[in-house]
């Protein structure tokens, strides 16, 4: 009779601490249970304060030369955030500079320095203003707009001259139907610009006069501050959509609700703990750091289900629970850790970047793949083990 052979991988490194390791996670399976709900609930807490928000120039670092240039404007100046604001003459027999026009564009204009805070600004007012006051011997108190409609129509009679000039041109369209409003501020931030655009919506529709006057956010800032939320709640949405195929394919796999939760919660983890760190550290949502979530599930998801269809093919042959996962956990646990590690490595230089959005790619990143690791060789068998139908 011949003796058995062991295999000298049996003896190796690999073979020895995974089989410590899948022991330890079964003796203690209650702790790593529990200890993952309470990690849950506290990432959940923390998710809360997270905030979908963005400056301009925050990628780059406080020792670049254009940031320096950008704290300068912003601390010594009126600002280097651009605010612009269109507005229209709804009356199609009025134009921009007739007087009860110019009346709401005042308004209008304290309401948007009050706000905003703005320092510098530009519009339609600014051509009266200075007439006025080129009128009145350059006086600062006359830059302003006349207090009667007999004193402003000699201001608009000198309006007439200037119609062709860049200076008009640049504010008032040439049919004189719609004007530009724009100024400089301090970067409070994309959500705090939300704020203070919903207060302006708001004052225009119980301020000023709809059927005279019309008004809109727009410009390049307003555009990045609605990009960054728009791809923000998108990059969400297609997370969800990924959670949804993955659950779709383990369903048609094991045919079984139960293993469609199991295949997700390892998953689901470490976005829940990465998230409850952005929050905690005070990390804000945009677009650099809601991309993390999507390419890192992505990532991570490849090995739970290599470890589920390896525990299917050692079902498949008869084996017992604990023995197919313990096959299971010694034959792709070593794959699982080395793709990770070399994963890691990658994506680890990348927070070796001054630029902002490229360390918290690396950075978070690297968070939730070293969380996925450990929920795939420690949470993962435990809801195997409670949870999988059909036990033997």
């Amino acid at each position: 009779i011949p003796k058995i052979a062991f295999n000298v991988a049996n003896k190796l490194y690999w073979h020895r601490y995974l089989s410590s390791c899948y022991v330890w996670t079964l003796r203690n399976r209650k702790m790593v249970l529990f200890g993952s709900c309470i990690l849950i609930v506290v990432s959940l807490v923390s998710i809360n304060t997270i905030k979908v928000n963005n400056y301009l120039l925050e990628d780059l670092s406080e020792d670049d030369p254009f940031k320096q240039t950008y704290v300068f404007f912003q601390e010594n100046f009126s600002g280097v955030r651009p605010l612009e604001i269109a507005v229209w003459v709804k009356d199609s027999n009025k134009t921009i500079f007739d007087y009860d026009i110019v009346v709401e564009l005042e308004k209008l204009e304290q309401f948007i320095q009050k706000k905003y805070g703005t320092g510098f600004l530009l519009s339609p007012l600014t051509v009266v203003k200075s007439l006025n006051r080129a009128m009145n011997g350059g006086s600062l108190k006359q830059a302003k707009i006349p207090s009667s409609k007999e004193k402003y129509k000699k201001v608009l009679a000198q309006l007439k001259r200037f119609k062709a000039s860049k200076q008009m041109k640049s504010v008032v369209s040439t049919d004189q139907k719609w004007g530009r409003i724009s100024a400089k501020m301090i970067d409070v931030g994309g959500m705090e610009m939300n704020k203070r655009n919903t207060d302006l919506n708001t004052f225009l529709s119980t301020e000023i006069n709809n059927k005279l006057l019309g008004a809109q956010v727009t410009g390049t800032a307003h555009i990045i501050d609605k990009n960054n939320e728009y791809l923000a709640s998108s990059m969400m949405q297609g997370l969800f959509i990924a959670f949804l195929v993955v659950a779709l394919i383990m369903g048609a796999v094991y045919r079984s609700m139960k293993m469609v939760l199991i295949s997700l919660i390892p998953n689901a983890l470490p976005l829940i703990l990465v998230g409850g760190i952005m929050g905690a550290m005070g990390i804000d949502l945009k677009i650099s750091t809601s991309i993390v979530f999507t390419i890192a599930f992505g990532i991570a998801v490849d090995d739970t289900i290599h470890f589920l269809s390896k525990l299917k093919l050692e079902l498949n042959q008869g084996k017992s629970l604990l023995y197919a996962m313990k096959r299971t956990y010694l034959s792709t646990g070593k794959a699982i850790i080395i793709t990770t590690v070399i994963l890691l490595g990658g994506f680890l230089t990348l927070t070796s970047s001054d630029f902002a959005t490229i360390f918290y790619i690396g950075f978070l990143i690297t968070l939730t793949l070293f969380f996925a690791v450990i929920a795939d060789l420690l949470l993962l068998p435990v809801l195997l083990l409670y949870f999988y139908p059909n036990k033997r």
